[in-house]
């Protein structure tokens, strides 16, 4: 059983009871006829959400001085990256490669490198 606990019930997931033979999340509704989302469906949701909210957080960046270029460059790449194994049907590269985009966002924001306009989505 693949485990992304670190999504948690924010998006959606909820975990088994300690009475329940298996741990792990439980993946919530939806889909076709109601039932639980397949792997595939979910993972590639997942990842088209983070796209997007990696792709708004990117255009309220502002980079500060060359470092902030740099890393601006690796964020359009990995967003890129994504975008391409979403298409080519390769969710995994593709949920890879946004979580990384998401963290390069996060680290300049944190170490002043890269400054967002507004909230963070």
């Amino acid at each position: 059983m693949v485990r992304i606990s670190w999504i948690g019930p924010r998006a959606g997931w909820t975990h088994r009871s300690s009475s329940a033979n298996r741990s792990g999340p439980v993946p919530r509704s939806g889909g076709r006829g109601g039932g639980p989302l397949s792997l595939e469906e979910d993972l590639r949701a997942e990842t088209e959400k983070w796209l997007r909210r990696a792709e708004e957080a990117r255009e309220r960046a502002s980079p500060r001085g060359e470092e902030g270029e740099r890393f601006s460059a690796n964020i359009d790449a990995y967003l890129s990256d994504c975008r391409y194994f979403l298409d080519q049907g390769d969710l995994i590269r593709g949920f890879e490669a946004v979580i990384w985009a998401w963290a390069w966002i996060e680290i300049g924001e944190r170490v002043g490198i890269l400054v967002l306009e507004g909230n963070r989505p």
